[in-house]
């Protein structure tokens, strides 16, 4: 019985230590974020709370993303890639598609960041989301750069 309390105390000490993360990152603390993010993936039971564990991955990567760690966010998305599928759905796919874009456009890969972010505009336009208009004026900012192309 004391270990469930334990661990039951535990995954409510990691949870917190997520959302504080989350805090920390629309803050724009992005290394206060990360830190505490990371903390609380360690502590929480992620298969008991797989939606918590998908957000934490993901905004991890995001804010990995903006501090310019582009291998570890892509490795944070590898290790999501179970969850994204399993219980991210149709918003959370579209998000992906669209975080994939960026680490794709700032490794240089354009044509991929292109392609990622029309699927990420098609879903939000389903789902008939706002964000729909700024994956647009992304993929109208590419343009600027030439045509993408594919094979």
């Amino acid at each position: 019985m004391s270990l469930l309390i334990f661990d039951r105390e535990q995954h409510q000490a990691g949870s917190k230590l997520i959302h504080q993360g989350l805090r920390f990152g629309r803050e724009r603390d992005l290394e206060q974020a990360i830190l505490y993010i990371v903390q609380g993936l360690e502590l929480i039971d992620q298969e008991a709370n797989p939606r918590l564990t998908l957000a934490a991955l993901h905004n991890l990567a995001i804010f990995l993303t903006y501090l310019g760690h582009l291998r570890l966010a892509r490795a944070v998305i590898v290790r999501g890639r179970r969850l994204y599928r399993s219980v991210g759905g149709s918003l959370m796919r579209a998000r992906l598609a669209w975080l994939q874009a960026t680490i794709a456009r700032e490794r240089g890969r354009r044509d991929l960041a292109f392609s990622r972010l029309e699927r990420a505009c098609e879903i939000f336009e389903q789902l008939r989301l706002p964000e729909a208009e700024e994956v647009r004026e992304e993929m109208d900012s590419m343009m600027g750069w030439g045509e993408p192309h594919y094979s």
